[in-house]
């Protein structure tokens, strides 16, 4: 079990960073009943003050556009969540469960 985490999501307790890319990062969590060891995936979801238009008055064009594309960043995430809840092979992570918060997806894998 982690000592120095005080991050908890329902019934995980998240530890340290695994790594990062462009969509989001991996961390090390542990099931708070079990203690299994599992890699929780975050990516956040779009909106208006993680685009960086807050400032500026958008158009309506550009306002569709931008919306569009959060519908479609985000039917991308949850169709990548259904996928991997589908697939059973001994050299693929099984992802275990999938949690939705207002500012990000969380993704839990084994």
């Amino acid at each position: 079990k982690p000592r120095n985490s005080s991050r908890v999501l329902r019934d995980y307790t998240l530890g340290k960073t695994l790594g990062a890319g462009s969509m989001g990062e991996v961390e090390l969590a542990y099931h708070d009943l079990t203690g299994e060891k599992l890699a929780i995936k975050i990516l956040p979801r779009a909106s208006i003050a993680s685009t960086g238009m807050n400032d500026i008055v958008p158009t309506a064009e550009s306002a569709a556009k931008q919306a569009s594309k959060e519908a479609s960043k985000e039917t991308c995430t949850m169709l990548e969540a259904a996928l991997s809840m589908l697939l059973h092979h001994p050299y693929i992570c099984g992802m275990r469960e999938l949690i939705k918060h207002a500012n990000h997806f969380f993704m839990m894998f084994e």
